[in-house]
């Protein structure tokens, strides 16, 4: 990450959005993943970029197992905009599952 940031060819203002557009798909998210998870310490540093990595890491969470390991990789850090990316994702995933029962429900009663 280093080499390419300060090699000039992603500014810091623009890494979040290079990597909230890997986060978009399925097959892009654990590259993603695991890039913040080994650049952290660089990425942590980059102003703004800890809120937008997490929001865009919490926006395809779709199973407990992934909200618990967004949770307790972010939850170490007290800021506004992850504890409300891990909320939002906490909210997504409760909605998920309440439609996946209702579905269910009506394709057991059909």
């Amino acid at each position: 990450y280093q080499r390419r940031v300060h090699g000039g060819q992603v500014r810091d203002q623009d890494a979040g959005y290079v990597i909230a557009s890997v986060f978009a798909n399925n097959i892009g998210y654990p590259i993603a993943w695991q890039f913040i998870q080994s650049n952290w310490d660089v990425l942590s540093r980059i102003s703004g970029m800890i809120s937008d990595v997490a929001e865009a890491a919490s926006r395809q969470v779709n199973t407990r197992e992934r909200f618990l390991e967004v949770r307790s990789f972010f939850c170490v850090h007290d800021d506004t905009g992850i504890r409300q990316a891990i909320e939002r994702a906490s909210d997504s995933l409760h909605w998920l599952h309440d439609q996946q029962t209702a579905l269910n429900a009506a394709l057991q009663s059909s």
